[in-house]
């Protein structure tokens, strides 16, 4: 067989298994990625409020991002309140320890989006606690203000034009 052949073959051959269901048998078990080592690069992330100058009438979302060290973390999140302090505890973990995938070892950046709702007016602090377990964990904050929304102040001069044309009419 030709070198080009043989390319091909295997490039089907990963295709096939790539798209075999999930839940089929597999002849061989599966190959288990260890999520992080000494060496992870894991170690950091990022908070943005959305909107960054919330209203109280606006629904507000924080977006968590960080980077993970393979092509499939798996992250669940426990979010609470208390008082003016927001709560986000995520877990990440290598997809491959829960299922039998094949996760690949590049550094991907995983993101989550948590609704907090409406608040009233004041100062919150959103508090996120990356646990990757016995790799490394992180924790990031981050303080956003509610406030009322501005009202422009109008001056006699602005309304000026509007008085003068209705004195025309």
């Amino acid at each position: 067989m030709s070198r080009k052949f043989r390319c091909i073959n295997l490039f089907l051959a990963v295709m096939l298994l790539s798209i075999a269901p999930a839940n089929a048998q597999l002849a061989q078990p599966p190959i288990t990625v260890t999520p992080c080592t000494e060496n992870c690069f894991c170690h950091s992330g990022s908070i943005i409020v959305h909107p960054a100058n919330p209203t109280p009438s606006d629904e507000i979302l924080v977006i968590t991002s960080a980077p993970w060290s393979s092509s499939c973390p798996a992250v669940t999140c426990t979010q609470s309140m208390d008082g003016n302090r927001i709560y986000l505890d995520f877990t990440v973990v290598d997809l491959s320890t829960i299922v039998p995938v094949i996760c690949l070892t590049v550094i991907s950046t995983w993101t989550m989006t948590n609704t907090i709702g409406t608040l009233p007016p004041g100062t919150y602090t959103v508090q996120a606690n990356i646990n990757a377990g016995s790799c490394w964990s992180v924790a990031l904050s981050t303080t956003f203000d509610v406030s009322l929304p501005t009202v422009p102040q109008v001056t006699y001069w602005q309304y000026l034009p509007l008085v003068l044309a209705l004195a025309e009419e």
